[in-house]
């Protein structure tokens, strides 16, 4: 119905793309995230900086360059292309169907949420596919649209309640279920507004910009979620004024 995944980060996903030909084996595959509105479109969708820290598992053994891609597959021989300007994209063989199928399936996952403050920062986002031969040309080429989020489940029934709703066809509502509330989680409290002060000392101006900016990420995602409700607008402000008075921005 909307042609678009809805999955949640740092989980697999599976594409399948119709093959019968035994000669599919010198073709790839190269998928590449763009921004959906025309106005972002030149720009590269690029990793947040906490999710392209050394320290995160699916980072460790890549290069610089690799952490920045939203779009990772589990490909053995997948090449990570593009650049800290360009856009990004991944790229593998597309193989041959096993014995008796007519689809290849390729495995990729996303670093990133569509929410991440420093990265995407809740723009809509599509993924490209094009089929390419061993020099490159294209030879196919399809695209959806993608979300990824903590739901998923939900977000994908409340987009195709409103494309049904905006199409004029009736909402296909499942049986209602009674509502029983849940217990407040003890490792997120959201009524959790007090402030901590912390004194710190970290080595290296890159790391300290990264500490940071990783702060100041957290707090730009608290804004948004909580409409601009204090003390989360107050302490991101000081962030970016502490970013700003240091000469780490």
């Amino acid at each position: 119905m909307l042609n678009k995944v809805f999955t949640v980060n740092q989980r697999n996903f599976t594409i399948d793309f119709m093959c019968n030909n035994e000669s599919c084996k010198d073709f790839f595959i190269r998928a590449m995230p763009i921004y959906s509105s025309a106005q972002d479109a030149s720009k590269p969708v690029q990793c947040c900086i906490q999710h392209r820290l050394s320290t995160e598992r699916y980072n460790q053994g890549r290069t610089k360059l690799a952490t920045y891609h939203i779009l990772r597959s589990i490909h053995n021989h997948a090449q990570y292309t593009g650049g800290r300007e360009r856009h990004l994209s991944v790229v593998v063989p597309l193989g041959t169907p096993q014995a008796g199928m007519d689809i290849v399936r390729s495995t990729f996952f996303f670093v990133c949420k569509n929410s991440c403050a420093t990265g995407i920062n809740r723009r809509a986002v599509d993924l490209i596919f094009t089929l390419e031969d061993n020099v490159g040309n294209i030879l196919g080429r399809r695209k959806i649209s993608v979300r990824v989020c903590s739901c998923p489940k939900r977000d994908k029934m409340k987009e195709e309640e409103e494309y049904l709703k905006n199409s004029g066809q009736p909402a296909q509502r499942g049986k209602k279920r009674k509502y029983v509330p849940k217990k407040p989680s003890s490792l997120s409290d959201p009524n959790d507004n007090k402030v901590y002060p912390i004194n710190i000392e970290v080595v290296g101006k890159r790391n300290c910009k990264a500490v940071l900016n990783y702060a100041r990420s957290l707090m730009a995602t608290e804004v948004v979620d909580r409409d601009g409700e204090e003390p989360f607008n107050r302490c991101f402000n000081v962030l970016t004024n502490n970013l700003r008075n240091h000469d780490l921005s």
